[in-house]
């Protein structure tokens, strides 16, 4: 994929190759993922920012600030929209097999979905021990894995779907 730079319009930069991208609905910016980079563009395509990540991509989200949540195998990652880093957390000892993220603004908190347990960081301190909700299926019920997560941004129910089944959990958890 090729798209402009803001410092020199006619020269075209490469990205690894767009894997996830996501709008922000106030700024009209395209948040578009590449392998270990994302790329911060204006609504006509041309580069504002961009940001390399210490591994592989495998979420994005975003947040009412304008600020976008990377989720990593070893990191937690809030990047500003001048693709700075704002802070991070890493995940070992915490979380395992991460499956996706999703941001709950109203909330001030994050979600990591993982193969055994769904976790809610406080955004505002990453530092601070999530809340972790098991997703151990019960006796009789199938495996609970999760396969993708979504959140009602003004409700902040975290929607959990796996092979077998869809579960909601409110921001309690």
């Amino acid at each position: 994929m090729l798209f402009r730079s803001k410092a020199q319009s006619n020269s075209k930069v490469p990205l690894e190759h767009g894997e996830k991208i996501i709008v922000d609905a106030f700024s009209g910016f395209l948040w578009l993922t590449g392998e270990k980079s994302i790329v911060i563009l204006d609504h006509n395509g041309v580069l504002q920012a961009s940001y390399r990540a210490p591994g592989k991509i495998e979420d994005i989200a975003l947040a009412l600030n304008q600020r976008a949540w990377l989720l990593t195998k070893k990191s937690l990652i809030e990047i500003d929209a001048g693709g700075s880093l704002v802070q991070s957390v890493k995940l070992k000892g915490i979380v395992k097999h991460s499956q996706g993220l999703a941001v709950d603004s109203l909330a001030n908190a994050v979600w990591i979905a993982a193969k055994k347990n769904l976790y809610r960081f406080n955004m505002a301190n990453l530092a601070e021990s999530p809340l972790t909700v098991s997703l151990t299926p019960a006796k009789g019920e199938h495996d609970a894995k999760a396969n993708a997560l979504a959140i009602d941004p003004v409700t902040g129910v975290v929607w959990l779907a796996g092979k077998h089944q869809l579960r909601a959990f409110n921001r309690a958890g």
